[in-house]
């Protein structure tokens, strides 16, 4: 009885897991990048492409009915873009370069820094954003559908896991990147490559997100979840203390409420471990953290007619935290 049962408990859990997370499922917040950025990092791509070129690291994947190349990069030369991306990134050229036209992607995977046999799942989900022009979700669907495909998701899902958490966040909400400028996306108006679109639309249909996997998308949800609820909670607590000792001891200065702020901010902060860090989602807490900005501040100035100021984003508190720095202090 329990052999006939496990299957079908496993398919209902499946698809409570399933359609929780797809209920959450969220555009980010639009994120733009000027072309003068832009061209900025294509500098920086051009001199990759150079040293792909002069030590013959370019590399051909031909299987599954995909047919590109990518270029191997080591670490201590690839550091200026993949510390902000990661092991693989993915770039479409807005400038002719070196027989390479303009609208030409280009693909990297950091090699020192993959496990070899992990080297291909990496590439192709660089080949899954230029094929989407940017749809980072579209790209890490196809890159474990395909994992699965080649019976190695489980370990290759428990490497992301120990390695780059912060992937398992990417896929509860809609992600674009790379950011193409509208220059560069009204130049590939038109180039869409078929085939390969369809050939990765059935893969991750035939191979769908293993229950595996859902778990700890939903694990790491609901670490996002409690920590944005503790943001939103500490924002009204917050204003409550300021709004407190005003009344309590009208002569209560400026400096004491960047105190309490700076102390109320640090609290949070305690409470978030290295790894935790990495498994919540920077969007949605990013949210909560504008929220307690904007209360906080502006019961602050409307009391003083004097501003404090605080780190810019969450990121920057977190990090100025850690870095002993004071959290808040007085314009």
């Amino acid at each position: 009885m329990s052999l006939s049962l496990s299957p079908r408990l496993e398919q209902n859990q499946r698809m409570k897991l399933e359609q929780k997370l797809e209920s959450k499922l969220e555009h980010q917040q639009a994120l733009t990048l000027s072309l003068g950025q832009y061209l900025q990092q294509e500098d920086i791509i051009q001199g990759f492409i150079r040293y792909a070129n002069d030590h013959n690291t370019w590399t051909s994947f031909e299987k599954e009915g995909f047919n590109f190349s990518y270029a191997r990069l080591p670490y201590k030369i690839a550091k200026p873009i993949a510390d902000k991306t990661g092991v693989g990134f993915a770039h479409c050229l807005y400038n002719p370069f070196e027989g390479l036209v303009a609208g030409h992607w280009t693909l990297f995977v950091v090699h020192d820094l993959i496990p070899k046999k992990f080297e291909e799942i990496v590439a192709l989900h660089e080949r899954g954003e230029e094929i989407s022009l940017g749809n980072h979700y579209f790209a890490s669907q196809l890159e474990f559908s395909y994992a699965k495909k080649i019976r190695t998701e489980k370990t290759y899902r428990e490497w992301i896991d120990q390695e780059y958490p912060s992937k398992f966040v990417d896929l509860t909400q809609e992600v674009l990147f790379p950011i193409l400028p509208e220059e560069v996306l009204e130049r590939l108006k038109g180039r869409r490559n078929e085939k390969e679109i369809s050939v990765s639309e059935n893969m991750i249909n035939e191979h769908p997100f293993s229950t595996g996997l859902l778990k700890l998308m939903n694990r790491y949800e609901i670490e996002t979840i409690r920590l944005a609820n503790r943001v939103h909670k500490q924002a009204s607590g917050t204003q409550g203390k300021i709004i407190k000792q005003i009344v309590s001891a009208p002569r209560f200065s400026i400096a004491e409420n960047a105190l309490t702020i700076g102390k109320d901010l640090s609290d949070i902060m305690k409470e978030i471990s290295p790894r935790r860090y990495q498994v919540v989602s920077k969007i949605r807490i990013e949210q909560e953290y504008g929220l307690f900005k904007k209360i906080v501040l502006d019961e602050v100035f409307k009391l003083h007619e004097k501003h404090i100021i605080l780190p810019e984003n969450f990121n920057a508190a977190y990090y100025d935290f850690q870095d002993n720095k004071p959290l808040a202090s007085v314009f």
